[in-house]
């Protein structure tokens, strides 16, 4: 769903998620200072999250939305389903549920070391393993462990744990998109490149 509405000189954009605070069905409104039907600058395309208040720039042509500024994330096709469900809802929730997007996170990393044939034990098993067997790097598997561990915190609601914050969640979907473009994507696009 993303289409563009005009009535009289408000315009707003309909789109299944703020492209800034990832809010769901957002209210994204502004004044069309332009009669052109397509347009690209600031002073005529600057629309506004009435949920996080920050700005978000669009291009358009009639009630077709062609560009936005910042664009909404995707994922790559090329992550396993079930690992690119836990990353989507992470990436979702970063700024609304912060607790919820660190441990979709840790399920995603869990998931694509499942996927690599990493199955038994612990997701701290796993990460090991993986580290053993090259298929990370000494670096990567430092990060997941500390991924874990923040995880961990959240999920078992421990005392000593400073509360989740929209940061620490967004630097672990760093980290989950990293994974998953150096363990999935990029061998796609490698395998892709050289089958032509």
């Amino acid at each position: 769903m993303s289409r563009v509405i005009i009535a009289g000189d408000t315009m707003r954009i309909e789109i299944d998620r703020c492209p800034r605070c990832n809010i769901a069905s957002p209210f994204i409104v502004g004044l069309r200072k332009h009669a052109q039907d397509r347009q690209w600058g600031p002073s005529s395309n600057m629309l506004s999250c009435t949920a996080c208040d920050q700005s978000v720039l669009v291009e358009y042509s009639g009630s077709k939305l062609i560009n936005m500024f910042p664009s909404i994330e995707t994922t790559d096709e090329a992550i396993p389903e079930k690992a690119r469900d836990f990353l989507n809802q992470a990436i979702a929730t970063m700024n609304i549920a912060s607790s919820g997007s660190l441990m979709l996170s840790a399920s995603c990393i869990d998931e694509m070391l499942k996927v690599k044939g990493y199955k038994t034990g612990r997701l701290n098993d796993r990460i090991k393993k993986a580290a053993e067997d090259h298929v990370i790097t000494k670096e990567m598997e430092m990060w997941a462990h500390e991924i874990r561990l923040e995880a961990n915190d959240q999920r078992h609601a421990d005392e000593d744990a400073e509360p989740a914050t929209p940061e620490n969640a967004q630097r672990i979907v760093t980290f989950a998109k990293a994974l998953a473009e150096f363990l999935f994507v990029l061998p796609s696009k490698i395998e892709k490149a050289r089958s032509k």
